[in-house]
């Protein structure tokens, strides 16, 4: 029986499978006690991946998974976003407009510029 994140994964996948051109990113805004529990559906406590993982969320606050349904799953603070600007975009917005407010967004975050180039990088 899978449970419900092994059964997003999945149809993650399935997606993934049906649509090869297109990326699928996950952002999940967490406060900072449940980020260790997060990474470790997704990772073994064991091992280099998990210890950099763990070592970036608590240098930057945000963290990127390559091992769910997603291309990639990024792990965002909530306590660092709630002190800085918002991500505002139409819902209609062009991949020029959505980067532009994401690294509007970022701009006086600490957060890892990794994260910000990974992001574009899928969108773009």
């Amino acid at each position: 029986m899978l449970m419900d994140g092994q059964i997003t994964d999945q149809l993650l996948r399935n997606l993934k499978d049906k649509f090869a051109d297109i990326n699928f990113i996950g952002i999940r805004i967490l406060p900072n006690r449940e980020a260790t529990s997060f990474i470790r559906r997704y990772h073994s406590t064991e091992g280099k991946e998990f210890d950099g993982i763990i070592k970036n969320w608590k240098k930057d606050k945000a963290f990127s998974i390559k091992t769910s349904g997603y291309h990639s799953y990024f792990g965002l603070s909530s306590a660092a976003l709630a002190n800085d600007d918002e991500f505002e975009v139409q819902t209609d917005a062009t991949k020029a407009q959505i980067k532009r407010a994401f690294v509007k967004s970022l701009k006086n975050k600490k957060m890892n510029k990794k994260i910000l180039s990974e992001f574009v990088e899928l969108i773009c």
